[in-house]
């Protein structure tokens, strides 16, 4: 038991640094900031029409109080008289720490301007995210604590992430300056647009996720109020793309959620399984 309990208390400590790593980096980021520019500066440098309006990227306020919630339930606090957590924690290992590091990486990179290693990074965030999902989702019987702490945080966190390395892909390209096989920016859009939801319809049937696709269904809000906004409708196709993928990630959650298509619930309720 001793062992066992030792062997916790790696990952909680690395857990909690991680965390207070990643928080630290994305201040100086904004406050320093980091190579004379902030976050949204940098972004400004590689433009597209795949970005959503500033207001959208407040969902990282929820994302890392999300995780800030996590690292005191991987501690014992929302556990109650159980020791759940020290199964969860178990259970992410050392993939959340390293996830930290990825986070604060990609800062760094995107701050100096390094757009393929930023990219580069970001895929690797993505996966280790990805594996935390995954190991979570496999969990048999969680309980509430585990519900509400671990996998509603990390479902946000994988939503955002995956539609920022969509995201990330486009600056990339914009960085090389691509011509995009002679497509037309706004096609480029579109297809971009139609991935992210297609890849949330997939997570909605095949896992009943439905915070992953409320992190998405926020982004398209974002895409929508800048096209609508800041570019006064000048790509009605984008705007007409953006709509349309709402409105068909919501008739699916509303059929997965009556239980005429999607996998067969489960125990838990995040997932509603």
């Amino acid at each position: 038991m001793r062992r066992s309990l030792i062997h916790i208390r790696r990952f909680q400590v690395a857990n909690t640094l991680g965390y207070l790593g990643v928080i630290l980096v994305n201040a100086m980021a904004n406050i320093l900031p980091i190579n004379g520019l902030n976050t949204g500066q940098v972004s400004d440098m590689f433009p597209n029409l795949f970005v959503p309006v500033p207001l959208t990227f407040g969902i990282w306020l929820v994302i890392y109080l999300g995780l800030g919630l996590f690292i005191l339930y991987q501690w014992g606090v929302f556990s109650g008289w159980n020791d759940d957590y020290a199964g969860v924690t178990e259970s992410i290992g050392w993939v959340f720490f390293i996830s930290c590091l990825l986070n604060s990486l990609w800062i760094v990179a995107w701050h100096y301007l390094l757009v393929e290693l930023s990219l580069i990074i970001m895929l690797l965030l993505f996966v280790s995210l990805l594996v935390i999902v995954n190991r979570l989702y496999h969990r048999r019987d969680p309980s509430q604590a585990e519900i509400r702490w671990a996998q509603g945080p990390f479902s946000i966190y994988f939503g955002w992430i995956s539609v920022a390395t969509i995201a990330n892909v486009t600056a990339v390209l914009v960085a090389m300056e691509w011509a995009g096989f002679g497509i037309a920016e706004a096609m480029w859009t579109v297809i971009m647009i139609a991935i992210a939801s297609l890849i949330t319809v997939l997570v909605l049937v095949r896992r009943r996720n439905v915070l992953f696709s409320a992190v998405v269904l926020w982004t398209l809000l974002g895409i929508y109020l800048r096209h609508s906004g800041e570019f006064n409708g000048a790509y009605p196709l984008v705007i007409y793309t953006v709509m349309g993928s709402a409105a068909l990630v919501v008739v699916v959650g509303l059929l997965v959620l009556s239980g005429a298509v999607g996998a067969k619930p489960r125990s838990s309720t995040l997932y509603l399984r």
